[in-house]
């Protein structure tokens, strides 16, 4: 008997186990066939390429009715019925012909053929005579094959004619034949070409909708679409079967890998090379994996855009339709910059995350790391109060770990910075570029390092000699105290009455007692010269409001500003002229408002800053208006009208004990309790206010902004903000700070309280809002993103004075913080490849330090440059109409020609030369103009770099060199003189070396006399053809069609232009 074979295990047991183990096995794999097939990028593409369908279908019904609408298309087709009748009429003739070209052609090709053959054998014996006779001289079979060579010459001729008779008889047949085709041919191309939008869409809806279910059981369409005959034997039902069963069979699970409709679209940028921590890989992008239409100009949504890019019958043709797309569809608002082949940034150089940021490997929603703009919009999709909510996108969650998540879409403009650092103004980043002006206009540069500014000069006035400026030391308290109070509009920020000091009133008008003494302590004295003349204020009023002091300077004693703040229902092209409204604001707040001159400072300094700034400060942006003594005397009488004061900021009295306190804190740091409180004791109050003033000018990094004896050396005070972009979100002390959504009766709503969002944005804003948010337990509504209650928000960290924050409050609205917020996501530490950059040549180079020049000193306050400026003309209308005395429609309608010269085109109009010494010392060009060009107290390398830039700019070359010598004979000269005073008559409008011309000065137009020193040859001449092409808008008239120039036209031109550069 066998032994009883020993196991560990039961068959029938491993059997279960195998079924269930096989099962589980098949179903997870139907699972993820399921899990592959339904994932949300395709659904995107199914929803796309149903849409397609829709789009196709109703483009083209339109476009088949709109054709068979077509008088043409109809005429053209009656004639094309026509021609085919007859053709049929003239059958018989027809045929016969085409039967005799067939005949012909066969003995065409019989004859050609055998001509061939016998030519080949001729050929051949003709080769081997030359050869017998080269070889053997005259041999005997050299006779012979010379024989045959006669013999087959002599058969090859023979038949040579047949062959010509016949190919010519064929090419008569076949010209008798063309008549009766050719008005055929003719009319069928011209039905063609009035039905090819037609066949195009045809062919797309073919392409796009191959079952045909986008119409239905419209059988006489179908049959049109795929060009069956209705009468056939299949019909287009037979195709519509068999493109619907390839169709769901070339998308199933694993066969979709042939051909599918739906797959991953990635776009590699090879030159871009993101560092994935332990390698080194090309960029890759697959955004337009769900991003479908994104460079369609068919797609762009009237809501993307306010311009009407669209053609607008077609806008209005798809209109019901767009209106209905998904953000995903959308085409990208702005395709002339960004994305399409011919932008400057097409899409298969740059991507999009490159601008946009984020993960571009990703294809779902939260792998690309997507992030809201907004509360609603977190709320929309999915995460709030850490679960998801109904109604919200399923598959988004936040990515934390990503270092750089995709920035918001109201910041999007951030990822111009990286590749366009160097320029002033940012064409499709005007959000960016207001950024980056507040930011200077601020003075952000001052208490923090960035790279873009490190040779800017203070933005504040220097205080150097504040003494002998503002002889009360009392106005000086108020104002470090509350600026606002007494000027609505400044720029100085507010250091007191801020969230973590706002409840220490008394020891806060003790740090600004210590401040103001230091400064007067350490003042310097400002030798003025006394007024040498009375002054007329009503005059020195008219003065201030025509020479242009608006350009940079206001007289608003309240806010009369519009909020520029976007709202929820802006479309772009509102919000970009809501930048530009706060972008002239911002020109014509260069300067301080005046409102209080009066009460701030005396008639004596007033009329020495004017007659010359640099005086007081060598370092001042205001310029010089070259006044003359009762010019400046006239201005100083109307300013300090101006009587503006402190509406309610009183700082209190010196309280020695909280000053000791004050000083106590400084030197605690460095000494022992008992070392300070006797050196306290010894000190005076005078020595605690001049110790404790230069430790809080330190701390609170004054000198930034201003000019302050003592502190020239002094490095700034807060954080290096070059790549703060970049910072990680971990390093960035949220504090307590809370936020939560607030129902209608300001309650906060249940589980809705919960820590700040984390991320960079964030932090930026409320940073900005409110400095000091993060010494308190503020809690910020998530709908507004402010502080709900301002009055609950209490100090909560227990630090030291010198601990706590410090950075001053702006008073900065929604659109500047959003602005400034975009900037400094942009500040990141990645260097921008070359090939991405503009080219960094001198022209470019010179281009952007002379933009960056031209927005210090705020030249576009006045002129028009590179389409941006402007801003004093609402001003110049208001002197016309209240100073001159003019209607204000006829004020409105010339202030162009009082306003100052437009400086588009400068750089190919202007003279190298003339324009350093223009800018050293201006001189007046058209001088009936009331405002008067100042001189600027510009270096050396400032003025070479300006006027660089006005030659670059126009791709002009740089120096300009005239080699033009115009020479007249007598008669050439009376008749170019004849041609400019009398046939032209340019002197009715221009000035000509002393003499005036008649009519009104809003007609008048430059001296001749300068040109010769001052305008180029060859911009004469472009002038003189068509001065709206150099100037659209000119009040110059156009003599000359460029269309239509004859010789004689280009002689008087050149005669023109040579006189004008030898007048005198």
């Amino acid at each position: 008997m066998a032994e009883q074979e020993e196991r560990y295990y039961k068959i029938s047991l491993l059997n279960k186990w195998f079924a269930i183990s096989s099962i589980i096995f098949v179903l997870t794999l139907l699972w993820m066939f399921q899990d592959d097939y339904a994932r949300k990028w395709k659904e995107y593409q199914r929803e796309f390429r149903q849409l397609e369908i829709d789009k196709t279908k109703d483009a083209y019904l339109v476009a088949e009715a709109k054709l068979l609408s077509q008088a043409e298309y109809a005429e053209t087709m009656y004639a094309l019925d026509e021609a085919e009748r007859a053709l049929d009429d003239k059958y018989e003739k027809v045929g016969a012909l085409k039967a005799r070209i067939a005949e012909k052609e066969a003995d065409s090709f019989r004859y050609t053929g055998e001509y061939q053959r016998r030519k080949s054998l001729y050929d051949e014996i003709k080769y081997l005579y030359e050869e017998a006779v080269a070889h053997h001289g005259e041999h005997h079979n050299a006779e012979q094959l010379k024989a045959e060579m006669q013999d087959k010459e002599k058969k090859m001729n023979e038949l040579a004619p047949k062959m010509q008779g016949a190919n010519q008889n064929l090419k008569d047949l076949r010209d008798e034949l063309k008549p009766y085709e050719a008005e055929k041919k003719r009319l069928e191309k011209e039905a063609r070409a009035l039905m090819s939008d037609v066949n195009v869409l045809k062919s797309k809806l073919r392409k796009v909708d191959p079952q045909l279910v986008s119409i239905g059981n419209n059988v006489d369409l179908q049959n049109d679409i795929y060009e069956v005959d209705s009468q056939g034997e299949f019909g287009a039902t037979i195709a519509r079967v068999i493109n619907t069963v390839g169709n769901h069979i070339r998308d199933l699970p694993v066969l979709d890998l042939s051909s599918p409709y739906y797959k991953i679209d990635q776009i590699v940028v090879p030159d871009v090379i993101e560092d994935l921590n332990f390698s080194r890989v090309p960029k890759v992008d697959r955004c337009t994996t769900c991003h479908l239409g994104i460079q369609r100009k068919d797609y762009i949504h009237e809501d993307d855009n306010g311009n009407g890019l669209l053609d607008p019958e077609e806008d209005r043709n798809q209109d019901d339709l767009l209106q209905t797309v998904e953000k995903p569809f959308r085409a990208h608002p702005r395709l002339d910059l960004f994305l399409s082949s011919d932008s400057p940034h097409p899409i298969e150089k740059f991507g999009c995350s490159s601008c946009h940021a984020g993960r571009g490997r990703g294809t779902s929603f939260s792998s690309v790391v997507h992030k809201p703009s907004s509360h609603h919009q977190e709320e929309e999709w999915g995460e709030i109060h850490n679960y998801p909510t109904e109604n919200t996108h399923p598959d988004w969650f936040t990515l934390h770990h990503w270092q750089r998540p995709m920035f918001p879409t109201k910041y999007a403009e951030a990822g111009c910075f990286k590749c366009h650092s160097g320029e002033s103004e940012i064409d499709g980043g005007e959000k960016l570029t207001l950024g980056l002006a507040l930011i200077e206009r601020a003075g952000c540069y001052g208490c923090h390092n960035i790279k873009k500014y490190e040779e800017r000069k203070p933005v504040g006035p220097s205080l150097t000699k504040v003494a002998s400026k503002i002889e009360d030391e009392n106005w000086t308290r108020n104002w470090i105290k509350n600026p606002t109070d007494f000027r609505h509009n400044t720029w100085m920020p507010k250091f007191y009455g801020l969230l973590n000091n706002r409840h220490a009133d008394e020891r806060n008008d003790q740090e600004v007692h210590a401040i103001a003494h230091y400064l007067y302590q350490n003042s310097s004295e400002f030798e003025m010269a006394e007024v040498p003349v009375r002054g007329d204020a009503e005059t020195g009023e008219t003065l201030f409001n025509s020479l242009g002091c608006m350009g940079c300077h206001q007289i608003s004693p309240e806010s009369s500003i519009e909020s520029t703040d976007f709202s929820s229902n802006d479309t772009d092209a509102q919000k970009k002229a809501k930048i530009e409204a706060h972008r002239n604001t911002m020109r014509v707040e260069q300067g301080p408002n005046l409102i209080g001159t009066g009460v701030k400072t005396s008639p004596k300094w007033v009329y020495n800053w004017l007659k010359d700034p640099t005086q007081y400060n060598p370092d001042t942006r205001m310029p010089n208006l070259r006044l003359t003594d009762k010019e400046a005397a006239d201005l100083t009488s109307y300013l300090v009208t101006l009587r503006q004061t402190f509406k309610k900021t009183n700082v209190g009295s010196l309280n020695k004990e909280i000053l000791s306190t004050i000083t106590e804190e400084f030197l605690e740091g460095s000494k022992s309790e008992a070392a300070v409180k006797a050196e306290i004791k010894e000190m005076s109050s005078d020595q605690m206010l001049a110790f404790t003033g230069q430790k809080l000018i330190s701390h609170y990094g004054c000198y930034g902004c201003h000019n302050i004896p003592g502190f020239e050396t002094q490095k700034p005070v807060g954080v290096d903000l070059t790549y703060h972009g970049s910072k990680m979100t971990k390093k960035l002390d949220f504090g307590s700070v809370q936020e939560a959504v607030y129902d209608q009766h300001g309650h906060i709503k249940p589980k809705s309280l919960k820590h700040l969002s984390h991320t960079n944005h964030s932090w930026f804003r409320q940073k900005l809002l409110n400095p000091r948010i993060w010494d308190t337990n503020a809690i910020v509504d998530s709908n507004t993103e402010k502080i709900a209650n301002l009055d609950d928000a209490k100090v909560v960290k227990l630090k030291k004075f010198t601990e706590k924050t410090r950075m001053p409050n702006f008073g900065f609205s929604d659109l500047e913080v959003e602005a400034v917020v975009t900037a400094l996501l942009g500040f990141v530490n990645e260097e921008a490849l070359s090939s991405k950059m503009i080219p960094r040549t001198p022209e470019n180079v010179y281009v952007e330090r002379g933009q960056s020049l031209a927005r210090e000193y705020n030249c576009t306050g006045c002129h028009l440059l590179e389409d941006a400026g402007g801003s004093i003309k609402p001003s110049i209308t208001n002197w016309l109409a209240h100073f001159e005395g003019r209607d204000q429609n006829e004020a409105q309608v010339v202030t162009n020609s009082y306003s100052p010269p437009n400086l588009i085109g400068e750089g190919q109009k202007v003279q190298t030369d003339w324009l350093y010494s223009f800018f050293r010392a201006p001189m007046p060009i058209r001088p009936w103009l009331k405002v008067r060009m100042p001189t600027f107290n510009f270096t050396e390398e400032q003025v070479n770099a300006l006027v660089r830039y006005f030659s670059y700019l126009d791709q002009q070359d740089f120096p300009f060199v005239d080699d033009l010598k115009p020479k007249f004979t007598t008669e050439e000269y009376t008749n170019a003189k004849n041609l400019l005073e009398q046939e032209f008559q340019c002197i009715k409008c221009h000035i000509k070396g002393n003499q005036m011309p008649g009519g009104s000065p809003a007609n008048w137009a430059p001296n001749l006399a300068m040109a010769k020193q001052r305008l180029k040859p060859e911009w004469i001449v472009k002038w003189l053809l068509d001065p709206q092409k150099l100037l659209p808008g000119t009040k110059m008239p156009s003599y000359f069609d460029p269309a239509s120039l004859t010789a004689e036209e280009q002689d008087q031109i050149h005669a023109l232009r040579d006189y004008i550069l030898v007048i005198e």
